[in-house]
């Protein structure tokens, strides 16, 4: 460590807080001023979705202490993910309100920079931390206490904020590539509406009468089965079987072992199978185009790809189906993201407590397609979309890689900023 560098706890080089303990009867489901809690908040993001809740802007003048500012850090303290949940406030997630049971952390001046401390408690070393330090079973859980417990080097101020922008620069860069995928694949469904449910470029033509409604002349309903092959983990044999045959293991081997939950926490927390496993895998191996759809569960139809960019052999998990590679793949991820093929998933789903649906049903659903010639055509449009967001995430995992080795360098002195400063240009 270099001689100028000391090692404090976090409590003692930034103000921790926690939020108001809000009642659920006083949350209102809209209005302007959010309420950050628990749920918002996940791996280096906020997110708001349907269940996003609001406080009266009149009454938040007596929680004053409470209100969230642009840049502030929250962690969430609670859940199966405690330790990697937490994010730095962004502009449009404001104004906010900060609940209970998630921690804020906010820099002293003259003593640690904000933008530091968020690349600091982003990394591997709080996440190693936490992992160690929290309790509970069912429910994980810290305290704002064991989070101002955490110990770590801190270099004099300018070094802390030349190491910030170093950092920032990367995750600018994957920000960026996030921004683009959201605009691609918004683009892809926006095309596939145009062509396949408002029939766009085909409305001066004749329509014809179909099971389906009224569709353009020369189009036809297909059933799944007539257009692709659909797998899942159960066709390479019986649960006995698979059981005696498939080893899975948490540190990396020969094989990733692809689940609905990598799909749900970003290919983050992966699992593998070994060589073996993954020969008597081979109905479900993953080649990269397939598309994966969750079959069972309170997540089930979920649509998703492989994480191709990993650069690794991979084999389907359980729980999900998969269509090979066809002539239509593209199409299909399209059809069964909207709507409407998310209603012809809901249509097949069984049990209440459990939902799902089985490959009989799926392979029996009825599918809109123009004629195939225009398909093929239109599906290469879709798959050129799609080379482009795979591309996109695969220099994102190398910029993550990048960011998570010299997080831990930097902040030990191992490595210095005029060395991180290379690096990084030669990534970016």
């Amino acid at each position: 460590m270099p001689q100028n560098w000391k090692t404090y706890k976090l409590g003692e080089i930034a103000e921790l807080s926690t939020g108001f303990a809000f009642k659920s009867k006083e949350y209102s489901n809209s209005g302007d001023l959010r309420v950050i809690r628990g749920k918002n908040v996940t791996e280096g993001v906020l997110r708001w979705g349907e269940d996003a809740r609001f406080w009266d802007h009149e009454l938040v003048q007596t929680l004053e202490k409470y209100r969230i500012n642009l840049g502030d850090i929250v962690i969430g303290m609670d859940g199966s993910k405690v330790g990697k949940n937490r994010a730095q406030v962004r502009e449009h997630d404001l104004p906010a309100i900060l609940a209970q049971r998630v921690a804020r952390v906010n820099s002293i001046e003259g003593v640690s920079d904000q933008d530091f401390l968020w690349q600091i408690i982003n990394g591997k070393p709080f996440e190693n931390y936490v992992d160690n330090i929290r309790t509970g079973t069912s429910i994980p859980h810290i305290s704002l206490g064991q989070i101002g417990d955490w110990e770590l080097t801190l270099p004099p101020l300018p070094e802390q904020k030349a190491i910030a922008g170093i950092l920032s620069a990367l995750d600018d860069k994957i920000e960026l590539n996030l921004q683009m995928n959201k605009t691609l694949e918004e683009m892809a469904m926006t095309l596939y509406k145009h062509w396949f449910v408002d029939f766009g470029p085909f409305q001066n033509g004749k329509f014809v009468e179909s099971e389906l409604g009224m569709i353009p002349e020369g189009w036809e309903v297909k059933k799944m089965i007539d257009l692709a092959t659909v797998t899942d983990y159960v066709a390479n044999g019986s649960f006995k079987s698979l059981k005696e045959n498939v080893t899975t293991y948490d540190e990396p081997e020969y094989a990733l072992y692809i689940r609905l939950v990598d799909f749900n926490n970003g290919f983050s927390d992966l699992k593998y199978v070994d060589e073996s496993s993954s020969n008597f895998l081979k109905k479900s191996k993953i080649n990269g185009p397939e598309v994966i759809i969750s079959n069972v569960g309170a997540n089930a139809g979920t649509v998703f790809r492989a994480p191709t960019w990993l650069n690794q052999p991979m084999t389907l998990g359980s729980n999900s189906i998969m269509i090979l590679e066809n002539d239509y793949n593209e199409i299909l991820y399209q059809y069964f993201l909207s709507y409407y093929g998310q209603d012809a998933l809901q249509n097949i789903m069984t049990g209440s407590a459990q939902p799902k649906f089985n490959k009989t049903d799926f392979r029996n659903l009825d599918i809109l397609l123009p004629p195939t010639e225009k398909a093929k055509e239109i599906n290469n449009l879709f798959k050129e979309n799609q080379k482009m967001i795979v591309a996109n995430n695969g220099e994102n995992h190398t910029l993550t890689k990048t960011r998570d080795t010299l997080l831990p360098k930097l902040i030990s002195g191992e490595v210095r900023v005029k060395q991180a400063e290379q690096i990084v240009k030669d990534t970016l």
